[in-house]
């Protein structure tokens, strides 16, 4: 029994961290479009993709996240990029769920791209009460939770083209409540990448390191590395990262380390299927009590050739 109290104080720590960032992903490179309005249209075709995350599986209460989202470019220059997304986030009794919507305009420099973007987001609060016991009979401090639509804005940048690329995002900029538009925490990631053919010729094997910085005022800050192989042509991936949050706010400092394994393949150039499981390490993590965290993710590409000039180049 104490053990479990004291994962239970865990996991009320990490649900009030986690509430404050933005969900977590992460085969994120794969749909980068959920991070940053400014990477739709980016690939020269048309992506639509379904994600779906568990963590800390078998853990009550534990948080799950749900996307559906699709993004492309539009015009005979595709220099416009659209895209929109479903979503629902639970954790433990509450949640949020609705539609983001993102524009991109794609600039040509020299033989590499820069796309600007904007986004918005309508979502909507929801608490199950029948999964919420207080002390105080009907407390109006949770039974009066507004579940009224709200809306915040965001921005972004992503460059790339030949191997490199690298983008800087700000997902949540300015918050609306009905009519009232207020300064929001300010949400933000910064993700860099490389990728390249390996020494030998012909193996059809690609090495792409990446890195991911993410946080909020007041929050976990995240820092994910990941390395992935590429061989058959692209065919097939392994991967794996660590991701470590902390923050020298507290005292002592709040620490916790992730490490994630991932598998993908993509079929006839337009078929898409990740997974990934994480797992926490250390005395920071809650992993005892549970099976992990698992990510699945399935995409379907379609509308343009699948190398375009907008694909990464060999």
């Amino acid at each position: 029994m104490k053990r479990l109290v004291i994962a239970s104080i865990a996991l009320t720590a990490s649900i009030t961290a986690s509430s404050q960032q933005e969900p977590l992903y992460n085969n994120y490179k794969m749909n980068y479009f959920l991070m940053n309005p400014a990477a739709s249209g980016n690939m020269g075709h048309w992506a639509m993709r379904a994600q779906f995350r568990g963590e800390w599986v078998r853990f009550p209460g534990a948080p799950t996240t749900e996307t559906f989202s699709m993004s492309g470019p539009v015009g005979a220059a595709q220099k416009i990029g659209l895209g929109i997304t479903l979503f629902n986030d639970l954790i433990g009794p509450q949640g949020r769920y609705g539609l983001s919507g993102g524009y991109s305009y794609h600039l040509a420099i020299g033989e590499n791209f820069l796309g600007l973007g904007l986004s918005t987001r309508f979502y909507r609060y929801k608490l199950d009460l029948n999964k919420v016991f207080t002390e105080v009979p009907n407390d109006p401090g949770v039974m009066g939770v507004d579940e009224g639509m709200s809306f915040d804005f965001g921005a972004g940048a992503y460059f790339y083209g030949g191997k490199f690329y690298a983008g800087l995002a700000a997902p949540v900029i300015a918050q609306a409540i009905g009519s009232d538009i207020t300064q929001a925490v300010m949400h933000y990631n910064l993700m860099l990448g490389y990728k390249w053919h390996a020494v030998t010729t012909g193996s059809g094997l690609h090495v792409e390191p990446s890195a991911m910085f993410k946080g909020a005022a007041g929050a976990l800050q995240q820092l994910d590395i990941n390395l992935k192989l590429h061989v058959l042509e692209e065919q097939l991936f392994f991967g794996a990262g660590a991701r470590l949050l902390g923050s020298a706010k507290d005292e002592p400092p709040a620490s916790a380390t992730y490490v994630s394994l991932m598998i993908g393949t993509w079929l006839l150039e337009r078929y898409h299927f990740a997974y990934s499981y994480d797992f926490g390490i250390g005395d920071g993590t809650i992993q005892p009590y549970t099976w992990g965290s698992h990510e699945i993710m399935l995409g379907w590409d379609f509308d343009w050739k699948p190398k375009s000039r907008y694909a990464m180049a060999d």
